[in-house]
């Protein structure tokens, strides 16, 4: 429990390593709404569109696994390319391979959905804009900054064979020139998938001059041109939380939904 308790603690210190030199109010009585603040002696810890950190080895260095050591897709140890992901997924995931019971009796998919709630609360990788993220057609295929598309083999039995689009998340380089990543959430539980990570986003999804969160239809509200999404109903309206990612799954958008009505 103890070794366990340090790691959480180790987790926590390098997500949150991120200084900045802004001015904070002492007395302010609500945290900000990008997580700066929260250390006053270290403003920018836990803010968000700020670096992702890593781990440190035993001579404090970072541990990152880059092909060329600064950016390039991790590789095998000898320099060939790593199998094939979609064959290991599948090898993973096979039930005749795994434990012989697989099924949960005792929990629900709620379990599922609430750890996705979870997990983005706490971080969102920054992904580049469409309409150029297809790495399975020209010109960015061959784009090895951008994307790192996945092939599917022809003998597999739910996708179809050829090209899996697959785009590199945005990153920064780091003082070292080395390949770093931006999380666009405060890595704080503080409900920034409720309520937003930035002032603009609060913004919209607040009612004017209030504290009361918008709906449509007693739903999540759907603001034209925020989120994209084809929606035959209302073409180009998706719903909006604090998180943009509220879409991704019924169930997700179920645990947004109580939040909203809690709010």
């Amino acid at each position: 429990m103890k070794n366990a308790l340090s790691l959480g603690i180790t987790i926590l210190v390098y997500i949150l390593q991120e200084t900045d030199s802004q001015a904070c109010d002492a007395d302010a009585k609500y945290r900000t709404i990008d997580g700066s603040c929260n250390n006053l002696n270290n403003p920018g810890f836990g803010k968000a569109n700020t670096l992702f950190e890593r781990f440190v080895d035993g001579n404090g260095n970072k541990i990152f696994d880059y092909a060329d050591g600064k950016g390039l897709p991790r590789a095998a140890k000898r320099g060939d390319k790593l199998s094939n992901t979609r064959l290991v997924s599948q090898a993973i995931m096979d039930q005749g391979l795994g434990p012989p019971i697989q099924s949960d009796r005792t929990r629900s998919g709620q379990v599922v959905s609430y750890g996705q709630f979870l997990s983005h609360e706490v971080m969102e990788t920054e992904i580049p804009p469409f309409p150029e993220n297809d790495c399975c057609e020209k010109p960015q295929m061959d784009n090895i900054d951008f994307c790192f598309p996945l092939e599917i083999p022809g003998n597999d039995k739910v996708l179809p064979p050829g090209c899996l689009n697959f785009v590199r998340a945005t990153s920064r380089k780091d003082a070292d020139g080395v390949r770093q990543q931006i999380n666009l959430a405060t890595p704080f539980i503080d409900a920034s998938t409720v309520y937003g990570s930035t002032q603009k986003l609060n913004e919209i999804l607040r009612v004017p001059n209030s504290f009361l969160l918008k709906t449509d239809d007693n739903l999540l509200p759907t603001p034209a041109g925020v989120n994209s999404c084809f929606d035959p109903i209302k073409p180009n309206r998706c719903p909006v939380a604090g998180d943009r990612r509220v879409s991704e799954s019924p169930m997700l958008n179920v645990q947004h939904l109580v939040w909203l009505q809690g709010a």
